[in-house]
């Protein structure tokens, strides 16, 4: 699934009460992305929601993923975090921004906020001038240097990954397949990317999603892993999976600003 469009999410002409940013319960109350613009196809496995991320539930737990090697971090801001990060954003207003630009790039990627009620923030290629259009600016860069800070400290996810494996002509330097089932073997990790499917392999054994982790290390931004199982070579992309329920609450987050 894509990162979100650059387009705005309405308000139906009215202002949602959001009350506060944490609180208390388990639904997604905030999110923050940058969307894929032209990308490649496995991009939406890895990157479902978007080049980088950031989530905050009614919990004040975040989760957010800065570069696709680096995997999905997690923690939990303080009050002092989740009171600097509401006042920084405007979270009481942050309606009054979700307003279209005049000037955008239809083609490239956006940077959106996401509130409940149908609240879609974004720019592309930078926002508009005036004083809406400013906040957004600041709302946004305050977005992207709170990911940047709670990426050098917050622990990483260590459940569940999902694969996907893509068949190609060995060159040479591929990687030993770590784990000992042949990949052809592993029911949805293969898939042709000409005609790329939904379903993907779970890999909940955590030695085995150790593994495969170490494995993406090795990427490149951009760039495959390239492994070799003796039987064949392969381009290889795996994911953290989010802890369950937080997958659905952040679509139903996302998908309320959708049209």
């Amino acid at each position: 699934m894509g990162a979100g469009s650059g387009g705005m999410g309405g308000t139906g002409g009215t202002t949602p009460e959001l009350g506060a940013l944490c609180d208390g319960s388990t639904d997604m109350r905030l999110g923050y992305a940058a969307a894929g613009g032209f990308v490649d196809i496995t991009f939406y496995f890895t990157n479902p929601y978007g080049h980088w991320f950031l989530f905050v539930d009614g919990q004040c737990n975040y989760y957010l993923s800065r570069e696709y090697p680096q995997g999905i971090v997690s923690g939990t801001l303080d009050d002092e975090q989740a009171s600097t990060l509401a006042d920084a954003i405007g979270w009481p207003s942050i309606a009054e921004l979700a307003v279209e630009d005049v000037e955008s790039c239809p083609d490239a990627g956006a940077n959106v906020i996401w509130a409940p009620g149908g609240i879609e923030v974004s720019c592309t290629c930078g926002c508009d001038e005036g004083p809406v259009s400013q906040r957004k600016t600041d709302a946004l860069q305050y977005m992207y240097e709170l990911l940047e800070t709670l990426a050098q400290s917050a622990p990483p996810l260590m459940g569940p990954v999902s694969a996907l494996a893509a068949p190609e002509s060995p060159v040479g330097d591929e990687l030993t397949w770590p784990l000992d089932q042949p990949l052809a073997t592993i029911p949805n990790l293969v898939h042709d990317l000409d005609s790329l499917g939904d379903e993907f392999a779970l890999f909940e054994d955590p030695d085995d999603a150790a593994a495969l982790r170490a494995l993406r290390a090795t990427a490149q931004p951009g760039t495959p892993v390239r492994v070799a199982d003796g039987e064949g070579a392969y381009q290889i992309y795996v994911r953290d999976e989010l802890p369950e329920g937080v997958a659905p609450a952040i679509e139903a987050l996302r998908g309320s600003a959708m049209p």
